[in-house]
């Protein structure tokens, strides 16, 4: 594979893969880097780049190499980039497209793996199933002989756990096949990823995840979709939507479904309204002491008491910070509708951050 530099531009998150194919990986994730970064420069999407895409793929089957690494890869220098820009810009547009564009690179590179598989006596019957599961999350359209294997319809779960020690994937498989979810196909690598679980309907799909997260208890969250099997992509993308903002608002461990979370979910539809909440918490996210107020707060529901001990403040500290909250927002945290408007503006921003708490945009 022709060696590319790594892009001015991203250089930040060229970060050295621990994958045992660590040279094929940085290879590709400096293909991936290269095409973010024209896209941020030009707005376009190079053939050439998408053609060097094909061909890894290609090149990633021909050597039996398993294609999740690739798009864990992918994905997450791909949340990387858009948190990178989204911080430095403070552009939903931009950092939208470079969402796309991540789309984009996994679309290609499993194109190119596609083509180049081979079916044959020497592969396992896991390795064809972990293809079918990338298929569908992430192809345009499903090749026929993984069309006949697909299910009419998936639940299709995005997957985060903080880590315990133990595999994920596996005790995932395990659970979902005790809580009668057979043929589930898995993307995991990690602590997070994807499950498709063959289901008949979004009830069946939605208590069969509560059910799982019942008996594997710990700090997993699932966000739940469920769509017939020609609108996997869509899912994926509510999905992991759901996940980043169930996470985003500090919510227990558990299943959710866009219904949980609908108003933030309502807002990261539309970039216009996102720009509006973003522009409305920005100056309380700058200063440590008021964000930390507000977030304690919220998580007492607006209990005075309890927020000022969880901060271990006096109440007229706590009163004057949320005064001061007011007065950079115009919402009075103090009442319904403001805290209410306060905590989705919050949850917008972490969702776009991936949970992660960081300086916010300078403007």
């Amino acid at each position: 594979m022709t060696h590319v530099r790594t892009p001015p531009v991203l250089v930040e998150l060229d970060p050295a893969p621990d994958d045992s194919d660590s040279t094929e990986l940085r290879a590709l994730q400096t293909l991936v880097l290269s095409l973010h970064d024209k896209v941020i420069s030009t707005g376009t999407l190079p053939e050439q780049d998408l053609s060097a895409l094909r061909e890894a793929g290609a090149d990633w089957a021909v050597a039996r190499r398993p294609l999740d690494p690739v798009l864990h890869m992918v994905r997450h220098l791909t949340d990387d980039a858009a948190r990178a820009v989204f911080s430095r810009r403070a552009d939903i547009g931009l950092t939208t497209r470079v969402k796309a564009t991540g789309a984009a690179a996994a679309r290609e590179l499993l194109t190119g793996f596609q083509r180049s598989y081979d079916s044959g006596a020497d592969s396992s019957a896991s390795q064809d199933r972990r293809l079918l599961a990338s298929s569908l999350l992430w192809g345009d359209e499903l090749p026929a002989e993984l069309r006949a294997r697909a299910a009419d319809a998936y639940a299709v779960v995005a997957v985060h756990r903080n880590a315990d020690g133990n595999d994920l994937e596996t005790a995932l498989d395990h659970a979902f096949w005790s809580c009668g979810g057979h043929g589930a196909l898995s993307s995991v690598t990690g602590e997070d990823g994807f499950v498709l679980v063959p289901t008949s309907d979004e009830a069946s799909a939605a208590e069969l995840c509560r059910e799982v997260c019942r008996r594997l208890g710990g700090e997993l969250w699932l966000g739940v979709s469920w769509r017939p099997s020609q609108e996997i992509g869509a899912a994926r993308q509510e999905a992991d939507s759901v996940l980043a903002l169930a996470r985003g608002g500090r919510r227990p461990p558990g299943a959710y479904r866009v219904e949980d979370v609908f108003v933030e979910y309502a807002v990261l539809q539309d970039p216009a309204v996102q720009v509006s909440f973003l522009e409305l918490i920005t100056p309380v996210l700058r200063q440590d002491s008021l964000r930390t107020t507000l977030e304690v707060f919220i998580d007492a529901n607006g209990n005075r008491s309890k927020a000022a001990g969880e901060l271990n403040i006096h109440r007229s500290t706590l009163d004057h910070r949320l005064g001061r909250v007011e007065q950079l927002t115009g919402c009075r945290p103090t009442g319904a509708r403001g805290l209410q408007t306060l905590a989705t503006a919050l949850t917008t921003y972490r969702a776009l951050h991936g949970g992660v708490a960081s300086s916010p945009p300078r403007t």
